[in-house]
């Protein structure tokens, strides 16, 4: 996957998909709803680098238990 700059609905999107693969604990749309919510706490900086850091390092687990899945 491509790093991002900024946050779109596309990386939205496609982030809550990859990661409802790697886990039984959420659905793509409640990964969705956890990923605005930490959009609006965090800003879409951080969000930005988690993105960029789960897709370089895999480090999915980790970024499922960042966004508090």
């Amino acid at each position: 996957m491509q790093q991002i700059k900024s946050v779109t609905l596309q990386s939205v999107d496609y982030f809550s998909e990859v990661l409802s693969t790697k886990t039984k604990k959420a659905t793509k749309n409640e990964i969705q709803y956890k990923i605005l919510n930490f959009l609006s706490e965090k800003g879409n900086n951080v969000f930005v680098d988690i993105y960029n850091e789960t897709f370089s390092d895999k480090k999915f687990e980790e970024a499922l238990t960042i966004l508090n899945i």
